[in-house]
């Protein structure tokens, strides 16, 4: 696993020039939650792969943890949030933008993707990038 800027991620690179795929894993997963994925993804090129992990530990049973983006009250789980931002959304929507400066590369060669809590954040991050990163997947998400 390495670092890139505040975040840890297991990668698999290939080519400089290849487009990058940055999946972001849900709630109580780890980074490498969706790393198989990138051998049931055919494709005619390489593409580069990151999997970012969470930037903070929640439990997930009894001693058992997990990563996470940002907190889930699971008392508030049937709760409508549609109008509102998750606290910590904004923290975690900073480390993945210095990540991504980190990589090294413009937004037109990211396709960004992720599952439930890691596509709402995937979905941020593109509405809210400065250029429109090439594409994004979602996995069980919702925003």
């Amino acid at each position: 696993m390495r670092k890139l800027a505040k975040v840890y991620c297991l990668d698999d690179y290939h080519d400089d020039n290849a487009p990058w795929v940055i999946l972001l894993h849900g709630f109580g997963a780890d980074a490498s939650d969706l790393e198989s994925l990138k051998d049931y993804v055919p494709t005619k090129r390489k593409l580069n792969w990151l999997f970012p992990q969470g930037l903070m530990e929640v439990p997930i049973g009894p001693g058992w943890t997990g990563k996470a983006w940002w907190p889930i009250a699971m008392s508030t789980i049937a709760e409508d949030f549609s109008g509102i931002k998750p606290d910590g959304l904004l923290k975690a929507r900073e480390a993945l933008f210095q990540m991504v400066t980190a990589l090294g590369v413009p937004w037109n060669k990211i396709f960004l993707g992720g599952f439930s809590q890691g596509a709402m954040l995937a979905t941020d991050l593109y509405l809210n990038a400065p250029e429109t990163p090439a594409g994004l997947v979602l996995l069980s998400g919702s925003f």
